[in-house]
């Protein structure tokens, strides 16, 4: 059913017919046949500020009320109309790995960009130097490695526990006995839109393999809820699965914008990403801390 609060705008390319529209998605054309008259006055009302039943009442004149409502309905089942809030919805498609546009970049040319990037930070610099002194944190982040093979040793169950604590966990500070709810890693508004799961591909003592939503609803605790056994589908996701050989599991990190999007509209989209950027570093951290990889 049409939400009559939502802020239509258009997103995608249309060509336009006497009595057939066609609009031109990432990934696909999508054909709407309804008059061109009626789609061309749509792309003028559909401005991202108006809501979807003001442009309806502007056009209930002309065109049947309940026809106008399902049109619309459908151009945002189709992806061709976005709420101007989350346009975000637009661009996913677009960094989907593997990407809809392929990179022509041969290795020779992915080992010139590395140079060219080492070059640039190495480059003189146009201001005084300084020498860092030692403090506890340097010593992690000097150790911090991203790696792509994995030792097979057994990683004991607490340190998974720490991981997931610190990667997204509700501290233990309060106020008066009153907690502040904060965690482990700044977020706007405080709305944490992140989530985290847990996906064990051997089994420990404490839980078997499968995958698991974690609970992060008290300070300093972890929690797992078993979401399905099967792996298998997990496993195939990745373009690349002899990457988890070796692997004890997979700490996975969603998000939904449209949660902070009710108080920061599109720029819940960077502040999403970079909370889960704050998340993943929380991640690497703890692990160069417990010696793992």
């Amino acid at each position: 059913m049409l939400n009559n609060k939502h802020l239509p705008l258009f997103v995608v390319a249309s060509i336009i017919k006497k009595n057939k529209t066609v609009f031109h998605k990432i990934n696909e054309k999508v054909t709407i046949k309804v008059p061109g008259k009626l789609i061309e006055s749509l792309i003028k009302l559909c401005n991202g500020v108006r809501s979807s039943d003001e442009i309806v009442q502007l056009l209930n004149q002309e065109w049947d009320e309940n026809s106008l409502r399902g049109l619309i309905e459908e151009l945002f089942e189709r992806g061709v109309l976005v709420d101007s809030r989350y346009l975000g919805d637009s661009l996913l498609k677009a960094i989907e790995n593997p990407s809809c546009f392929s990179s022509s970049l041969t290795d020779e040319d992915l080992a010139k960009l590395t140079e060219k990037s080492i070059a640039t930070h190495k480059s003189d610099p146009k201001s005084k130097v300084f020498e860092t002194s030692p403090f506890f944190l340097k010593r992690l982040i000097d150790n911090r490695r991203s790696t792509r093979s994995f030792s097979h040793k057994p990683i004991n169950f607490q340190n998974i526990i720490n991981i997931i604590w610190a990667a997204y966990g509700e501290l233990s500070n309060s106020k008066g006995g009153i907690s502040d709810h904060h965690r482990s890693v700044p977020s706007g508004g405080a709305l944490y839109p992140l989530k985290v799961n847990l996906v064990l591909l051997k089994d420990f003592e404490e839980i078997s393999c499968g995958i698991y939503d974690v609970w992060l609803g008290l300070p300093e605790k972890v929690g797992f809820n078993l979401v399905s056994k099967d792996i298998g589908q997990f496993v195939r996701s990745f373009t690349d699965p002899s990457i988890l050989e070796d692997a004890q599991g997979v700490i996975i990190v969603s998000g939904s914008y449209h949660n902070n999007g009710k108080k920061y509209g599109n720029r819940s989209l960077p502040y999403t990403l970079l909370e889960a950027g704050h998340v993943a570093q929380n991640i690497y951290l703890t692990a160069s801390e417990l010696e793992i990889g």
